[in-house]
C-alpha cells in the first residue's frame, strides 16, 4: 500500500506538470493569436516527457503538422511546429514568383516564433530543428541575430536588439538540428541542370544580395552552440558535393561550441533519418 505521504508527493508533482502544460498551451494560443503575417501560422505542438523545447521548420512546402509527424516519434521532446509563407507549396501546381523563398521575409516567421516562446512565454532554453530548407532558415536566422544592427524587417515585426540577445542565450542553452540541410543553389543547379525555375531564385537572390547558406554559415563566428548536423550519403536532392565544405565552416563558425556532423545511408533524403535522433538522444542522456 502506498503511504500517505508517497500519494501526496505524487499528486503534487502531478498538479505542477499539469499547470506546466496549461500554461505552454496558452503561450501557444498568445502566438497564434498575435500572428503578424497575413497567413495561418497554424502553430501546433505535441507535449514531450521531458523539460525541452524542439521548435521544428519544414522543408519547402511541408507545413506545421508533417514536420511534427517527421520529428515527434524520435524524441520525447514538446514539439512545436508552425507554417512558413510557402507551406504546402507545390512546383508542379504553384507560382515560384509568388514564393517568398530566397527573399529576407522567409525567415522572419521563425524569428517571431523564437520571439513568442523566448521573450513572451520567457524560455530560457530553446532548441531547433530544421529540414532541408528549414536547416536553411536556421542558418539564416543565426546571421540575423548576431547582427548589432536591426534590419527594416526587424523593426517591422518589433525584434528589438535586447531580443535577439536573449533569443541567442536561449539557443546555447539548447541544441541545433540541421537534418539535411540545404546548402546551396549552385549544388542543386549542378545536380539537375540550369532549370528555369532554378535560375530563377538563384537571380532573387543576387537581387536581395542574399547569400548561399553555405556562404553564410562561412561568414558567421563564435556562435558557442552545439550543433548536430545529419547528411544522408544518398541524398538524391541535393546531393553532397558540399558537405564537406559545410562541415568545415560551420567548425570554423562554432570552433568553441560542439559540433556533430554525420554522415551515413539511412535511405535517402525524405527518409527517417534515424542515426541523427540516435546521437541526438545520447547528448540527452549525457545531461542525466
Amino acid at each position: 500500500m502506498l503511504s500517505k505521504s508517497f500519494c501526496a508527493i505524487l499528486a503534487s508533482l502531478l498538479l505542477v506538470s499539469c499547470s506546466q502544460n496549461s500554461e505552454f498551451e496558452r503561450a501557444m494560443t498568445s502566438i497564434e493569436a498575435q500572428n503578424p503575417f497575413d497567413y495561418k501560422l497554424d502553430v501546433r505542438y505535441s507535449l514531450g516527457t521531458n523539460k525541452n523545447i524542439l521548435l521544428c521548420n519544414h522543408g519547402f512546402g511541408g507545413n506545421s503538422q508533417s514536420v511534427i509527424d517527421r520529428v515527434k516519434p524520435h524524441t520525447a521532446d514538446t514539439v512545436i511546429g508552425f507554417n512558413y509563407f510557402d507551406h504546402g507549396f507545390s512546383h508542379e501546381t504553384g507560382d515560384d514568383q509568388a514564393t517568398t523563398m530566397a527573399t529576407p521575409l522567409e525567415i522572419m516567421p521563425l524569428i517571431y516564433m523564437l520571439k513568442g516562446c523566448v521573450i513572451e512565454s520567457n524560455m530560457p532554453s530553446i532548441s531547433l530543428y530544421g529540414f532541408a530548407l528549414g536547416a536553411a532558415d536556421i542558418i539564416y536566422a543565426i546571421d540575423l541575430l548576431t547582427k548589432e544592427e536591426q534590419s527594416e524587417l526587424e523593426k517591422k515585426y518589433n525584434i528589438t536588439l535586447s531580443d535577439k540577445k536573449r533569443i541567442l542565450a536561449a539557443l546555447r542553452n539548447g541544441k541545433i538540428l540541421l537534418d539535411v540541410p540545404f546548402k546551396s543553389i549552385d549544388e542543386i543547379i549542378n545536380l539537375r541542370g540550369p532549370q528555369e525555375t532554378l535560375l530563377m531564385y538563384k537571380e532573387r537572390m543576387a537581387t536581395y544580395k542574399l547569400l548561399n547558406p553555405i556562404d553564410t554559415l562561412s561568414k558567421l563566428s563564435d556562435l558557442n552552440m552545439t550543433f548536430v548536423v545529419f547528411f544522408d550519403a544518398n541524398n538524391e536532392f541535393f546531393s553532397n558535393s558540399e558537405d564537406a565544405n559545410f562541415a568545415k565552416y560551420l567548425l570554423e563558425a562554432n570552433s568553441k561550441g560542439t559540433n556533430i556532423v554525420i554522415t551515413a545511408d539511412n535511405g535517402g533524403h525524405l527518409a527517417d533519418h534515424l542515426t541523427l535522433w540516435k546521437i541526438y538522444s545520447s547528448l540527452e542522456q549525457q545531461k542525466k
